[in-house]
């Protein structure tokens, strides 16, 4: 491990080139430069608890499309339905104004695949929402009568709701789905190249301005304040592991919203 002194002036860098590549929208070329390929682990979590900490995320942490010219679009594939529980698996797709083409291969716009529980309470309401992500398209066996009971109708016309959201940015009309008391939690973790991924989401306008900068037990605490995040400001901290030629191995984010 750098001294502190090297350490401090490595994350001043990083947190720099973060600030860089926001705009230049060059997620390759930055991934490259920076990160400990082909090991290399990105991980973004958030748990919220209440609607209106739900609403906050969905207003402002997920950027929707630009109307019919990009719209974004997630596919919900239901498996199971289990005591009020719909089990699916999701791909998002689309919004090529707020995610350009895939940063790896400089195709098309990059399919996020993921898992996701959707809990429903006795009033069918949605409770709590569980969001995982996956490497690659989950293959798993569909159970069709579930699937096609009244919980998983009512879910797929959620979906379809989620979908008018991700067209218009409206978040609003999600508020009716849900219980005051929802619990969402999210997890995603990318390897390799794909940690460019998570890029495509943060919006042009963001800055990172680095706060504190600590290592403890050979892992590296950093703190940040970020601005103009679809109109949110808020923390955010970093957990990084660094290789001795100062290349991000792993890098595990929250935060404060």
């Amino acid at each position: 491990m750098a001294t502190a002194v090297d350490t401090k002036s490595l994350v001043t860098d990083i947190v720099a080139a973060h600030n860089e590549v926001v705009k230049s929208r060059e997620f390759g070329p930055f991934v490259q430069r920076w990160y400990d390929l082909p090991g290399c682990k990105l991980s973004f979590t958030h748990d919220a608890q209440g609607l209106d900490r739900a609403m906050l995320m969905w207003k402002h942490l997920l950027p929707a499309g630009t109307g019919e010219k990009a719209p974004r679009n997630v596919t919900q594939t239901a498996y199971k339905v289990e005591n009020g529980r719909v089990y699916t698996y999701r791909a998002v797709q689309g919004g090529g104004a707020s995610r350009p083409g895939d940063p790896t291969q400089g195709g098309g716009p990059r399919t996020l695949w993921g898992w996701q529980e959707t809990q429903f309470d006795d009033r069918t309401l949605i409770n709590e929402m569980i969001i995982l992500s996956a490497e690659e398209e989950p293959q798993v066996e569909i159970d069709e009568e579930q699937v096609n009971s009244r919980i998983g109708r009512i879910f797929s016309e959620f979906v379809q709701v989620f979908n008018v959201y991700f067209r218009t940015g409206n978040a609003d009309l999600l508020a009716e789905w849900c219980a005051d008391d929802i619990h969402m939690a999210i997890n995603d973790t990318f390897y390799g190249m794909a940690v460019s991924a998570p890029f495509n989401r943060i919006p042009p306008t963001v800055d990172f301005e680095l706060k504190d900068v600590r290592e403890t037990d050979g892992r590296v605490h950093v703190d940040l304040f970020i601005t103009n995040w679809g109109g949110l400001d808020m923390g955010c901290r970093w957990d990084l592991a660094l290789t001795p030629e100062g290349k991000l191995r792993e890098q595990l984010i929250t935060v404060d919203v």
